[in-house]
C-alpha cells in the first residue's frame, strides 16, 4: 500500500508492507494506492472537546 501525505507542494511517499502502519495527523491530504492485491484498516478516531457544544442537561431526564 503506498500513501502519499501532501503538505503544501510537497507530497511524501511512504510505502506500506505486511505488519507495517503509518499515521497521517488529522486535516492533512492523503492518498492511498494499492500496489498489489491486499487487506487494509483504515482507523479513524476523534478527539473532542467538551466546550464545543452548549449543553442544557447531562443526561437522564430533563427537568425544564
Amino acid at each position: 500500500m503506498k500513501v502519499t501525505i501532501f503538505s503544501g507542494d510537497i507530497a511524501d511517499e511512504i510505502v506500506l508492507t505486511s505488519g507495517m502502519c503509518t499515521d497521517v495527523p488529522p486535516g492533512v491530504w492523503h492518498k492511498f494506492e494499492a500496489l498489489e492485491d491486499s487487506d487494509t484498516i483504515e482507523i479513524y478516531w476523534v478527539t473532542l472537546d467538551n466546550n464545543d457544544i452548549e449543553r442544557r442537561t447531562t443526561g437522564g431526564i430533563s427537568t425544564e
